[in-house]
């Protein structure tokens, strides 16, 4: 059977007791394999479990870089769009002008 290239796993880390709470990190694990020339690993944190004798809750790891890197995109997208759009509404008003004063 082949060795299925890309892999994504969730992981969770050794326990942390901090009082009467418990504490273990969760992280999302991908690799990606190129064969014999080596490979990607990314190991991303996406969460804490906390444990108290209340009960347990997950608290969530936000990715603040992704946000940023997709809001940047998003800029990049849509400014150009909005600039072509000025820029043709000007030379439009510029070329009424012109024929009006001709």
């Amino acid at each position: 059977m082949a060795k299925v290239p890309i892999s994504v796993k969730t992981i969770e880390g050794k326990p942390i007791t901090v009082g009467e709470k418990e504490l273990v990190p969760v992280a999302r694990v991908i690799s990606v394999s190129a064969g014999r020339w080596g490979g990607f690993l990314r190991i991303k944190p996406v969460a804490v479990l906390e444990t108290t004798p209340r009960g347990e809750r997950r608290i969530p790891i936000p990715d603040a870089t992704m946000r940023t890197v997709a809001a940047i995109l998003l800029v990049g997208l849509i400014l150009p769009l909005i600039l072509v759009r000025l820029a043709l509404q000007t030379s439009e008003v510029l070329n009424e002008t012109s024929q009006e004063r001709s």
